[in-house]
């Protein structure tokens, strides 16, 4: 069996701020289309089983997909697409919507984006979400690495923060 586990779906109209795809022009020589639709996405993912699919929160950069969404756009294949929510710490209310997501829409897993919401993965008030994770068996994917949004930190990718 194939599996993606990392491919994302959002709208640029709905999910992404201006300067976010200002920076996104910048960064590329070439034009990138942020629109994800259901057709063309099962067309890319032909070749694989599942697939795992998330948005992202982070309105620190401008980039937020609301999990309801995920949620839709997965039951459009529930055979193929297993939806992951992305939660972002530094929301008042992001327990609750972890809970949300994992009750109500049945999500699968969860999404972090660390440099692009500003948050440390070692942040003591995670520990709440790692152990309800861990209590619901809960894949945890972490995004790390580098970006071109300017004001993500790049001191919150460093794969060591995760020892």
């Amino acid at each position: 069996m194939i599996v993606d586990v990392h491919t994302h779906a959002l709208s640029a109209a709905e999910h992404l701020s201006e300067e976010f795809l200002q920076g996104l022009k910048i960064a590329k020589s070439t034009p990138v289309n942020m629109e994800i639709e259901i057709g063309t996405y099962l067309e890319a993912m032909r070749p694989v089983d599942r697939c795992i699919v998330f948005g992202m929160k982070a309105r620190h950069v401008g980039f937020y997909v609301p999990n309801d969404w995920i949620a839709a756009f997965a039951l459009k294949a529930p055979e193929k697409i297993i939806p992951f929510m992305s939660i972002d710490p530094t929301e008042d209310d992001f327990l609750d919507d972890f809970e949300h997501s994992r009750q109500e829409l049945q999500m699968k897993g969860v999404k972090l984006a660390p440099m692009y919401a500003a948050f440390s993965p070692g942040d003591p008030r995670l520990d709440e979400l790692y152990s309800r994770c861990a209590k619901h068996a809960l894949p945890i994917l972490f995004h790390s690495g580098t970006t071109f949004c300017r004001n993500a930190p790049l001191k919150f990718t460093y794969p060591g923060l995760w020892d």
